[in-house]
């Protein structure tokens, strides 16, 4: 009777053991960590990040031969690129990162001026915009503040001068303008001050937009 009641512990005990394998290895499958990515011999970027399901430890030049894009979709060696991708300065500082997985833009993207003030952040999920996205001027001051929620304006965008003056202050739901929509000059005069309600805008439109969006698609690999 003992021998059997030995047994039946001996099996229990690995049954429990093998349990907490599982849950471990289930759990290490969740979340990926890149708190650190080696970019060259003097350089390491210290990024925190935690892309979940997503981006290996795959660390690529943006200059590599290798790398090409085909409809916003990253390929290297012809396979759809899961990793992350960096360009350098001429002095061997960073320009650029980001994140990829799939072929697709994920997580955190941030760029730097040569004087390694912060220029974007941005922040992706299979490849359409999500958050919070902001901008600055090479002297820190700010230049841009938008929302998205699946690749579409939601909520404020705002955008400065580079004299710090505000030139766009924009309400959106969902990629359509809604509520109070406000322009200025550079010199602070105002420009427009409208009020869109179901599609329709109601005030002082102002004149035709004749200024690049801060909002660019042309910001990849620069």
């Amino acid at each position: 009777m003992k021998d059997i009641f030995y047994l039946h512990c001996m099996m229990a005990c690995l049954f429990i053991q093998a349990c907490n394998s599982s849950g471990n290895t289930i759990l290490s499958k969740e979340s990926t960590f890149i708190d650190t990515v080696a970019i060259n011999h003097n350089m390491v970027i210290n990024d925190s990040i935690a892309i979940n399901n997503t981006v290996p430890n795959a660390v690529i030049d943006s200059k590599d031969a290798f790398l090409q894009m085909h409809q916003d979709t990253i390929f290297f060696q012809d396979k759809k690129f899961s990793g992350t991708i960096f360009n350098l300065y001429p002095n061997g500082d960073t320009s650029m990162i980001a994140h990829y997985f799939n072929g697709l833009e994920q997580g955190l993207l941030k760029k730097w001026y040569p004087n390694k003030q912060l220029a974007e952040s941005r922040f992706f999920e299979a490849g359409k915009k999500m958050g919070k996205h902001i901008g600055f001027w090479e002297d820190g001051k700010p230049k841009f503040e938008f929302y998205f929620t699946k690749g579409e304006h939601d909520g404020l965008a705002n955008e400065w001068y580079s004299n710090g003056q505000a030139y766009k202050a924009f309400h959106y739901t969902m990629g359509y303008e809604n509520g109070s929509q406000k322009m200025w000059w550079e010199n602070g005069v105002i420009r427009a001050n409208y009020v869109v309600k179901q599609g329709r805008r109601y005030g002082l439109i102002g004149l035709k937009l004749c200024m690049t969006p801060q909002d660019s698609l042309d910001y990849k690999f620069k």
